[in-house]
């Protein structure tokens, strides 16, 4: 498994289509206490989805322990990550909370993927 980070970062939006091509899974993040960075996940969900249609998306939602400053409620990203068929985890990187979670379903989700091409 290999997990490449492109930060989003606005200069880099041209390259980064080459990271996620030809990948079985693309995790976009964004930060809970962040509208704008929210707003982004439209963007990147049809970027990625014209040039990996059949890749599995997971939409996470960082910093659940600033929980005090959300701008980003649990149900609005559920209901955005619903719509547009992605997986869904809020986690915090600093407290690890969830992020065993997701990660066991990251692994369960390539591993299935991987079988499904085989068979």
């Amino acid at each position: 498994m290999e997990i490449w980070d492109t930060a989003g970062s606005e200069r880099y939006r041209s390259i980064i289509p080459i990271y996620y091509r030809n990948t079985h899974v693309v995790v976009i993040v964004y930060d809970i206490t962040s509208r704008q960075s929210f707003d982004n996940i439209e963007y990147w969900h049809e970027q990625i989805s014209k040039t990996e249609p059949n890749c599995i998306k997971i939409i996470i939602g960082n910093k659940k322990d600033l929980d005090f400053d959300r701008k980003v409620s649990t149900r609005e990203a559920q209901h955005l990550a619903s719509n547009m068929n992605c997986l869904f985890f809020e986690v915090s990187c600093m407290t690890n909370e969830n992020i065993s979670l997701f990660l066991d379903t990251l692994v369960d989700v390539i591993i299935k993927k991987k079988l499904q091409s085989i068979i």
